[in-house]
């Protein structure tokens, strides 16, 4: 069984996010606690650097 999670990369969703934490932060719990994946919310493409997201997730994995 793989084990994922979804996080809102702002507070600009519909719905409420159960962690609320910058994105390092969940990233590396998520890691230690064995998660698979990670599913982003992105409510407005347009406001997100791609390439440092990218980094920071690979950098996990």
């Amino acid at each position: 069984m793989k084990l994922a999670a979804v996080y809102a990369l702002t507070e600009e969703t519909s719905f409420k996010a159960v962690i609320r934490a910058p994105l390092h932060k969940v990233l590396d719990l998520m890691h230690k606690l064995g998660y698979d994946g990670i599913e982003i919310n992105i409510p407005n493409p347009f406001k997100v650097d791609i390439s440092k997201l990218s980094r920071d997730l690979n950098s996990y994995g």
